[in-house]
């Protein structure tokens, strides 16, 4: 079977070939990426957390009426990590807010 009668077929040949050689130029680029580090992600965020009993050093008056609510529940889960622990669960990371000596923009406040 002869193609050069049939310029259609021709046309869709050199584009699939064009097609097929792009996709296989890609390849070694794509295996080239590492997939993220799951641990060191994970350890980023973790510092960005400081704990509640961080708070409680400068907060101690809101700590104490915190551990009479059902709110203090929350420094009991250790599974899902620490932005669902304590303070922190509502009001975002303490890192920069102990780093920066207390600075209320540095917290989410309510």
């Amino acid at each position: 079977m002869s193609l050069a009668g049939k310029p259609g077929h021709l046309l869709l040949c050199t584009v699939s070939l064009l097609l097929l050689l792009s996709a296989v130029s890609a390849l070694p680029a794509l295996a080239q990426k590492a997939p993220p580090d799951k641990k060191a992600t994970t350890a980023t965020v973790a510092s960005r957390f400081t704990g509640s009993v961080s708070c409680r050093e400068c907060h101690s008056e809101l700590f104490k009426s915190f551990e009479s609510t059902p709110h203090w529940k929350t420094t009991l889960d250790t599974r899902r990590g620490p932005a669902f622990q304590g303070c922190e669960s509502c009001h975002g990371p303490g890192r920069e807010h102990v780093d920066s000596g207390g600075d209320p923009a540095q917290i989410v406040r309510f």
